[in-house]
């Protein structure tokens, strides 16, 4: 299934323009994809997503696939400097040095730890601060 946010479910093997990127006017600086879904950070700082929205992997609280990018609203006023995905999740980080995390989170992945019980369907449905000592690592 083609999740790259051209809105038409298919599946290319070659570079494609996104479209509808260019219709908003919105240049990319970064993309990162996971197994289901891409993740875009605009040159503005504006997280969009696509694809398979199963396990919260488009942060927006659904779980229904979206074919076109659409903005991660929790983070429209955070100022995103980087972005990574991996399986079934992503994060990003902040100019200030918060990241944000979400999706999957069966195997304590995101690094919010893991409640009460591990379930493969654990995750966290919209972007969660990661908390953590780092100091001197």
């Amino acid at each position: 299934m083609g999740y790259l946010g051209h809105g038409d479910g298919k599946s290319y093997t070659s570079p494609k323009l996104v479209e509808s990127l260019v219709e908003d006017g919105c240049h990319a600086s970064q993309v990162a994809v996971g197994e289901s879904h891409m993740t875009v950070l605009t040159t503005e700082g504006e997280v969009l997503t696509s694809g398979a929205g199963s396990y919260g992997r488009l942060g927006n609280l659904e779980t229904t696939d979206q074919l076109y990018l659409e903005p991660v609203d929790m983070l429209v006023a955070e100022d995103i400097v980087h972005i990574s995905c991996g399986s079934s999740f992503t994060l990003a980080l902040t100019k200030d040095g918060i990241v944000y995390g979400w999706g999957q989170n069966n195997k304590g992945q995101l690094g919010v730890g893991l409640g009460l019980s591990v379930d493969i369907y654990a995750m966290e449905a919209l972007p969660r601060v990661i908390e953590g000592n780092l100091e001197g690592r």
